[in-house]
């Protein structure tokens, strides 16, 4: 029972970094759609060229939200 509430938890952490990162992206770009296709398939070259879905899934969130916050500012790392 208490794997169940870990991986539950997990899942929850998951979900909720993937969205966090999809609404910054969406908010660069404006479609919804586009995000979850980078999010997914893009790799990143300064991520030794991880997806951002597997930058999440490896706890890189908060660098991959400042990631594409500074691109949005203009500066590309």
């Amino acid at each position: 029972m208490s794997n169940t509430r870990i991986t539950s938890s997990s899942s929850t952490i998951l979900l909720r970094d993937a969205i966090r990162v999809l609404g910054v992206a969406a908010d660069i770009n404006g479609n919804l759609p586009d995000a979850l296709f980078w999010f997914r398939n893009e790799p990143i070259p300064p991520f030794d060229y991880q997806t951002p879905e597997q930058l999440v899934s490896a706890g890189r969130t908060d660098d991959l939200v400042r990631y594409v916050q500074s691109l949005k500012a203009g500066v590309t790392g």
